[in-house]
């Protein structure tokens, strides 16, 4: 492919694009399905009616996460470049939410690199010729107070009081907090015992102290893990999408392998077919349930990682004349959904198991969230056949998908100071390789504390303040920046001298008003339905709450500093418009239409 430049040579704004229209594909999978494909959506689908939560699901993808995910992709193709030079561009006087979007980004890759150093300490874990979470013999154990197997009281529930970690926002809680919910292990005679998986990951990974303010000392492993998640991230993308497409065959289809290897093994185990019998069987009723639709549209947002700015880098690598971004847009959204779905089914086949070993109630053993993949499935994996071979294989699969989001994230953020800063700097500093490693050092910094004893706390409170509330105000500024300031028809022209056609009228009325309003539905019910955050049986301190706002603030701010900008600005007009090349021309740089 022809990479040349009409414009003079410029280092800051020259750009790759993929070898093949495949990999853009795969890179976007692998960007939208990640760990939480696996820990949370089973459990909202089984929770929230099976078969019969299919409804609002798909109303919810089909207004709202696919609209905004083409509108980015569109963003992207059009203007071939990342979120924030694209909407200084498209629309200078909201150039601050392509700010925002690199921001929430930066954040959400940098506390996410604990999530891989905790699958890193458990892969290499999984090589020792026992699996350590498999007795209660080890340094990290309280015999007294560790049970082996999976055991309940009489009434096969408790209060949650030990759930491995859940936030109430991870999860997506739909009718109340976590610390309600009546779901849990390891009982001995009426008395809370954890079980040996449960002992692993909370004695020896975290070695969790009492609380946010008692934050303990680093934990050294996990700080070598986090290091090398870092080193496998930058190495998968220092030399460019030419790099990166290769990759993203490994990362992207590995996973589905071993799903289909660990659904094979499962469904052979006794149980198995009445885990799938409880994942599926609708409850219509509970179409009737406001909470239910409430989750459907909140997970939507989240379902395909729009509002992140990251689908919009992804686009801005295909060749200016590529005009399958519609197409990529629906194979991309359903493909994430059914992945979703294919996790499902892998998990409650081993959940069907694990509650007939133990003679325990499917609801007994359903658990959301991370502890469902770090406690509950180490447990079931050690009581299969080589249970080394299996450990690796599934912690491996669990690599391998977060690894697509995370080097996703660290992509956009390294192009965007690329892009940003490359100009203005001496020419041996230009190089995405050495640019890189300034911002990996960043997110090193910003994610170091998640790895002292006490920082679960700290990735709790990231998680629940980082992505809630910005990615919803976020998309709703994306497309009034698009749609109702630059013009949704005027936009629209311009995709169709680049592209050939223009958007049809479901995805013009879905940007004009149907998706932003359910955006803003979103956000509101989740303000309004917002919990104290929690951790078993500890509730953060009153104060937490300021700093969960300025979590958010960092990512929102950019915008009215955006604007205030502009308009004191003189020399710039209030909309830049692109000219645009005949579709059969080459790659051409965007000018200011006065």
């Amino acid at each position: 492919m022809d990479h040349s430049d009409s414009s003079k040579p410029n280092p800051g704004r020259q750009r790759e694009t993929w070898s093949r229209p495949s990999q853009f594909v795969l890179a976007s999978i692998g960007y939208a399905v990640d760990m939480r494909n696996l820990s949370v959506f089973p459990y909202l689908f089984y929770r929230n009616g099976g078969v019969a939560y299919l409804i609002p699901h798909f109303i919810a993808i089909f207004l709202l996460a696919l609209p905004t995910l083409y509108l980015e992709f569109s963003i992207g193709q059009l203007t071939q470049r990342g979120p924030v030079q694209a909407f200084t561009k498209l629309c200078p006087l909201l150039k601050g939410v392509g700010v925002g979007t690199v921001v929430v980004s930066f954040l959400l890759m940098s506390y996410s690199n604990t999530l891989m150093s905790w699958i890193l300490f458990y892969l290499f874990s999984s090589f020792s010729p026992t699996l350590p979470w498999q007795s209660c013999d080890n340094a990290w154990n309280i015999p007294e107070t560790c049970s082996v197997a999976y055991t309940v009281n009489d009434t096969g529930k408790q209060s949650a009081s030990s759930l491995p970690f859940l936030s109430s926002d991870s999860v997506d809680t739909t009718w109340d907090r976590v610390g309600n919910w009546t779901a849990e292990f390891g009982f001995v005679n009426g008395s809370l015992t954890p079980s040996a998986s449960q002992q692993f990951f909370k004695n020896r990974l975290l070695q969790i102290t009492e609380g946010i303010d008692e934050m303990g000392s680093v934990r050294w492993e996990l700080l070598g893990c986090l290091v090398f998640a870092l080193i496998i991230e930058y190495i998968c993308i220092f030399k460019g999408v030419k790099l990166t497409g290769k990759v993203v065959y490994v990362t992207t289809l590995l996973p589905y392998g071993i799903l289909f290897l660990l659904l094979v093994l499962t469904l052979r185990l006794e149980g198995a077919a009445d885990g799938l019998y409880h994942f599926f069987t609708p409850v219509w009723h509970k179409l009737t349930s406001a909470h239910v639709w409430r989750s459907a549209f909140t997970r939507s947002v989240h379902t395909v990682g729009v509002g992140m700015g990251v689908m919009v880098s992804m686009a801005s690598y295909n060749n200016q004349n590529y005009n399958n971004i519609c197409r990529d847009s629906f194979i991309v959204t359903m493909a994430t959904c059914a992945t979703s779905l294919f996790c499902g089914v892998v998990v409650f086949a081993a959940l069907g198991h694990l509650a007939h070993k133990s003679n325990v109630d499917i609801e007994s053993v359903a658990l959301p969230g991370p502890g469902l993949v770090f406690v509950v499935y180490p447990e079931i994996l050690a009581a299969m056949p080589v249970p080394q071979l299996w450990a690796v294989l599934f912690f491996l699969m669990l690599l391998c998908l977060e690894l697509g989001s995370q080097f996703s994230h660290l992509e956009l953020v390294g192009s965007c100071v690329v892009e940003s800063l490359g100009p203005k700097l001496p020419p041996g500093w230009r190089s995405k390789e050495r640019l890189l490693v300034p911002v990996c050092v960043a997110s090193f910094l910003v994610g170091l504390p998640c790895v002292f004893q006490g920082g679960l706390y700290v990735f709790l409170l990231m998680d629940q303040y980082t992505t809630s509330f910005p990615v919803p105000i976020l998309v709703v500024l994306e497309i009034a920046a698009i749609c109702w300031i630059l013009g949704l028809w005027r936009f629209s022209d311009m995709l169709s001298k680049t592209l050939g056609k223009i958007p049809n009228i479901y995805f013009r009325v879905c940007w004009l008003v149907i998706t932003p309003l359910m955006v803003l539905v979103v956000l509101v019910v989740a303000l309004a339905w917002h919990f104290p955050l929690y951790y078993e049986t500890y509730e953060f301190p009153y104060w937490i709450r300021g700093v969960g706002l300025l979590l958010t603030a960092v990512s929102i701010v950019h915008v009215p500093i955006g604007l205030a900008h502009e308009l004191m600005s003189t020399q710039r007009p209030l909309q830049e418009e692109e000219s645009l090349p005949p579709p059969a021309g080459d790659r051409v740089e965007m000018e200011e239409v006065r």
